[in-house]
């Protein structure tokens, strides 16, 4: 009879096997991410990672050998890849910076029905789903924004999705910067409450009862081996008059990324004839906010297929409540 605590260590051989060469806590991450409910949590699965590198298995494998016997480096504080669970084909719908209480209801709306029309099996959500106004380091108007009703909204939309696509569908957010203002709130202002399970947006907003996988922000996701995710706000370029190519000339892969409320593309061609392509996808937050009413956003969201590692983006803007593609 395999009991619970052999489960989980050979499910973390298994990962170790298939990626040899991740660091120990984005490994933690992403097997806690795939396989929720089963560990206590993120560093319980590190301690078990720590000691099931130590078999003979991974111990004496050539590129992990060493004479100088140094140790491990700490990488808490480094940047990882969220790798999406194996899946021969997929049908995402993907969706960026609604930036809640301050989305545009009818523009959420059409992405959802499109993908309905559309049968997805994912939804990928690239940041910024809260705006957190009241957690946030610019003055902001006290009169607007209060944390519990924001928080209640979240929850509610959260649950609505999970309601209208059921369970099949696999969910997964990657944070943004204005999400992880909760967390840093924590941080400066209530820092004996971080860390408490109770106090985490996860158990806030019931996340792990709605089967939804949260992914921090500084990571990227990748979506199959040739198609990265990210939030955007990772890379600076400044204002730039196509942000596509402004990713492409920072992150030079395949990518698509939220951040930028505007929807872009750009592609070329290498000098060993692969393409390399970029995608930014336009908001589903109102366009003209009290602090930056005159602005270039926009409204929308993509749509990606992936067949093994190959992937088909089309990227749409909404204009007076009408899909076009962009």
């Amino acid at each position: 009879m395999t009991t619970l605590s052999n489960r989980g260590s050979e499910i973390i051989r298994d990962y170790l096997r298939t990626y040899p060469n991740i660091n120990h806590t984005a490994l933690a991450r992403t097997i806690c991410t795939h396989h929720p409910g089963l560990y206590r949590n993120e560093e319980s699965v590190r301690r078990m990672v720590r000691k099931i590198v130590k078999e003979p298995e991974f111990l004496n494998k050539p590129e992990g050998r060493t004479p100088f016997n140094f140790p491990e480096a700490v990488t808490e504080n480094q940047a990882s890849t969220f790798f999406f669970p194996k899946k021969d084909n997929r049908k995402i719908l993907t969706i960026a910076d609604p930036h809640l209480p301050y989305y545009s209801r009818p523009s959420f709306e059409l992405a959802v029905d499109l993908g309905l029309k559309r049968g997805i099996t994912t939804i990928l959500c690239l940041g910024d789903f809260f705006d957190f106004p009241t957690l946030s380091r610019f003055l902001r108007n006290p009169a607007i924004g209060d944390l519990p009703e924001e928080l209640e909204m979240g929850k509610e939309v959260w649950t609505q999705i999970r309601k209208i696509y059921g369970d099949e569908v696999e969910i997964f957010w990657l944070y943004g910067n204005h999400d992880y203002h909760f967390e840093r709130y924590l941080w400066t202002d209530a820092p004996r409450l971080f860390g408490i399970e109770d106090f985490e947006l996860r158990s806030i907003l019931d996340l792990d009862d709605l089967n939804i996988q949260t992914i921090p922000d500084k990571w990227d996701i990748r979506v199959t081996d040739n198609l990265s995710a990210l939030h955007g706000h990772q890379i600076t370029f400044g204002t730039a008059i196509n942000p596509a190519y402004a990713l492409y000339r920072k992150f030079k892969d395949n990518a698509i990324m939220g951040h930028v409320h505007k929807s872009s593309h750009y592609s070329t061609r290498t000098g060993t004839g692969s393409t390399i392509s970029t995608w930014t996808v336009a908001s589903l937050s109102l366009l003209r906010p009290e602090f930056m009413p005159v602005n270039e956003w926009q409204n929308g969201c993509m749509y990606i297929e992936t067949e093994g590692e190959e992937f088909q983006v089309e990227n749409f803007q909404f204009i007076k409540n009408k899909v076009y593609h962009a």
